[in-house]
């Protein structure tokens, strides 16, 4: 894709798009409780330039191109929803935020699908964000090789020995930047299956193991799962053939791997160790596992005080800091993607969230097992593999409202889908009653 193609808001919206994988590690302006940083600013310009457009044309906008209203139309809900919870929410100042946050990653999603209508543009997308993949997992080797951690790091200047050589790339936290990595893993791996050229093919496997190496480092035990599902995933849609042959595959370069460096194979042994330790955080109060057990036990007790409506905007971290029935050990975030938006949002949004990312795998699948070219096909399979992992990868970081590549990656599948009714004419995806898993690749 040539830059000379794009028009000055795809243009801006691509930057915006490459800036919303960085969030406020490149550069930051504090203005009081509020901070500017080059995601934020851009995005406004994008905004800005909407507003001068609609004044230009009187109010007028073209719809013509949007296909995917159903998606769009609840998030604008989400977003009045979140608004008018002001009204009995506690905390004033956390509502805000997070209204805000809402906001920002709305507005991403709808500037998508409204500028980016065609699959030449979602082109662009996936290649911005393989790319700043490569740039992080470079950042993670630099870690992990040296100790060091950029600025913005929770790490950085750590001098213990626990946390010293345990990457973050780009991003706060080890958990952050393993739920992107576990996004970066579902584009890599159709990039590997169907990108012409020998060189493309080993270049993609090469990466994508790195990738699984360095999300071994982070030590996020649910982005682990979630890989793990996404593989399991493209296994089952494999031809039986083409099972056999990746099953010899990995058994002779497994083997061969610990035959050249018979040390390596203290890998099963971390393995292991992670699974004790997992078994017995899960029994034993005071650990990780038990302290999410009552992070989620007060989200429940929070929900029902609320009468079901939830708490408002953002006020779940409020109320746990304040109301909480069960201890957290001073943990006041949610760490639960689900219950953060059951818990701040209520019943009536959580059904609708759940009930459309259903709808997006079900409509994704559709087109799978539709007559689609391989470039179609790598991307569905990169949102389908997304979607799948994001169950488990979004039980990682602390709060996921504030992560931009989230909203990134719902806007590239909700745009995907627009392209794809398009260019196919709008069809109802969950008609086909063939059997999920029947797609065969």
């Amino acid at each position: 894709m040539k830059l000379l193609k794009l028009t000055l808001p795809q243009i801006i919206l691509f930057l915006v798009i490459f800036f919303s994988f960085f969030g406020p590690s490149i550069y930051v302006y504090a203005l009081g409780s509020f901070s500017l940083f080059p995601y934020r600013i851009v995005l406004f310009v994008l905004i800005f330039y909407m507003l001068l457009n609609l004044l230009y044309n009187q109010g007028a906008i073209s719809l013509k191109n949007i296909q995917v209203k159903e998606y769009l139309v609840f998030f604008l809900i989400w977003f009045l929803y979140a608004v008018f919870s002001v009204t009995w929410a506690a905390s004033f100042q956390h509502a805000a935020r997070d209204i805000f946050l809402l906001f920002t990653g709305v507005s991403l999603i709808l500037f998508m699908v409204y500028f980016l209508s065609d699959l030449e543009s979602l082109q662009g997308v996936y290649w911005l964000w393989l790319t700043v993949a490569c740039i992080t997992l470079l950042t993670a080797f630099w870690e992990i090789t040296t100790g060091n951690h950029l600025a913005f790091s929770a790490y950085y200047q750590t001098t213990r020995e626990k946390f010293l050589y345990v990457p973050t790339a780009v991003f706060k936290n080890p958990n952050d930047f393993a739920t992107f990595l576990t996004f970066g893993a579902a584009f890599l791996i159709p990039f590997t299956r169907y990108k012409q050229g020998r060189f493309a093919k080993v270049s993609g496997l090469v990466v994508l193991i790195f990738l699984f190496l360095i999300l071994l480092k982070t030590n996020s035990r649910a982005n682990y799962i979630a890989v793990l599902l996404q593989i399991s995933i493209i296994f089952m849609f494999l031809k039986s053939t083409k099972k056999m042959y990746v099953l010899f595959l990995a058994v002779v370069l497994g083997l061969g791997f610990f035959a050249v460096m018979p040390d390596k194979a203290v890998i099963f042994n971390q393995a292991y160790t992670h699974l004790e330790h997992i078994l017995y955080e899960l029994s034993v109060a005071g650990t990780s596992a038990s302290t999410r057990i009552n992070l989620a036990k007060n989200c429940i007790y929070f929900l029902l005080s609320s009468g079901g409506f939830g708490v408002g905007a953002g006020n779940a971290e409020y109320y746990m800091a304040g109301r909480q029935m069960y201890d957290t050990g001073g943990i006041l975030n949610v760490h639960n993607w689900w219950m953060e938006i059951l818990t701040n949002y209520g019943l009536f949004i959580i059904t609708g969230y759940l009930y459309l990312y259903v709808k997006m795998i079900k409509s994704i699948i559709y087109y799978l097992k539709s007559e689609i070219n391989t470039q179609e096909r790598m991307f569905c399979e990169a949102a389908l593999l997304g979607l799948v992992g994001f169950f488990a990868a979004s039980l990682s970081p602390s709060s996921v409202m504030v992560l931009g590549f989230k909203w990134t990656f719902m806007g590239f599948v909700i745009t995907l889908l627009n392209a794809l009714r398009i260019r196919k004419g709008k069809k109802i995806e969950h008609h086909s009653n063939s059997p999920v898993l029947s797609y065969k690749i």
